[in-house]
Formats: structure tokens, C-alpha cells, sequence
């Protein structure tokens, strides 16, 4: 792959990496405390297909440069740790929002 044509589906990832990242605070700010269990299970898999597609761009890009550069080329690992940087990022997100819907659902309870 030609230096340009990476740099510039680099550049893409990266931006939509920004737009999943606004995407997630967003997310992770809705009131889940009012949902049913299927509504909040709707919500937590809501996020998985925008992290997918940027993941599934990014191991595009692996697969291309596989071909040409070393396993530990610095621009293998910087893409592996973008798409390991979104599913933790994805997964926090989902952690955090289970959390605070037990945590409202303990409050609620005790009242």
C-alpha cells in the first residue's frame, strides 16, 4: 500500500474514531434508570456497530499492510491499538451505564 494511501485512510479512521468517541459520552449520558430490561439491553448493544465498523476499517488496514511491512512495524501496532483503544472505550462505556442503572435501581428500591 503507497504511503499517501495509508496516511489517508489513517486520517479516516482517526476521524471517525473522534466522531465514535462523541458518540460514546452521548450514549453513556442517557438516563438509563427508566428503561425496561430490553430497552437497556437495546441501549448497551446500540454502540456496537459504529465501534464494529471503525474496528472492522481498521483490520482492513492490518490486512493490507500485512503484505508489506514486518508484524512489529510501528503502523501495524498503531492501528491494533486503535481498535483495542475503541473496545475498551466501547466496553467502559457499557460497564459505566450498567453500573449506574444498579446503582439507581438499589436507590430506588430502598425508597
Amino acid at each position: 500500500m503507497e504511503e499517501t494511501v495509508y496516511k489517508e485512510k489513517r486520517k479516516k479512521v482517526k476521524v471517525k474514531e473522534k466522531q465514535f468517541y462523541t458518540k460514546l459520552k452521548s450514549f453513556k449520558l442517557h438516563d438509563v434508570s427508566l428503561l425496561d430490561s430490553l430497552s437497556f439491553d437495546r441501549h448497551l448493544t446500540s454502540m456496537d456497530k459504529p465501534c464494529f465498523e471503525i474496528t472492522d476499517e481498521v483490520d482492513e488496514l492490518i490486512i493490507d499492510l500485512q503484505d508489506e511491512v514486518e508484524d512489529d512495524d510501528p503502523k501495524m501496532k498503531d492501528l491494533e491499538d486503535i481498535s483495542n483503544k475503541l473496545l475498551q472505550m466501547l466496553e467502559e462505556g457499557k460497564q459505566e451505564l450498567i453500573s449506574k442503572r444498579k446503582k439507581n435501581s438499589t436507590s430506588s428500591s430502598v425508597i
